[in-house]
């Protein structure tokens, strides 16, 4: 049995005397994990361009984007091509990534577009560093 794993189960009164899959499914729900913590998500994460552009961002960051695709034209072609972004590709975070740090958008607004791309992590996480399965209880 994963070294633990009867320890967290007696730790919860509701997991006693529970089955295998009630454990699992309640130790491996995202945002079980008691301090928060994140990951990127494994699934997609879209948001559309408008919602990016009216609800996630300033008009102050909108203006300065702007302006800064009329110099990146490889950035403004790969931006206005697009009708949606997936938040929780590597390739979308390294975008925002660069827009920070070139003064686009503010450190709030980025630490909130990278939550777009981001689950809490599971309890299981936290405590094994990965979600738990059948075979963990043999």
């Amino acid at each position: 049995m994963l070294a633990g794993l009867i320890e967290e189960i007696a730790a919860h009164p509701e997991l006693n005397g529970a089955c295998k899959e009630i454990v699992i499914n309640t130790l491996n729900e995202p945002g079980s994990a008691l301090v928060e913590s994140w990951k990127i998500n494994p699934e997609q994460a879209m948001i559309s361009k408008n919602e990016l552009y009216t609800h996630q961002i300033s008009d102050a960051t909108f203006r300065r984007l702007i302006d800064y695709l009329e110099t990146d034209k490889y950035m403004a072609e790969r931006i206005h091509e697009a009708t949606d972004f997936n938040m929780s590709s590597p390739a979308v975070r390294t975008i925002m990534g660069a827009l920070y740090a070139s003064g686009v958008a503010t450190e709030a607004e980025y630490n909130s577009l990278l939550r777009l791309g981001e689950i809490r992590l599971s309890r299981a996480e936290e405590l094994f560093g990965r979600e738990i399965t059948v075979e963990d209880f043999e």
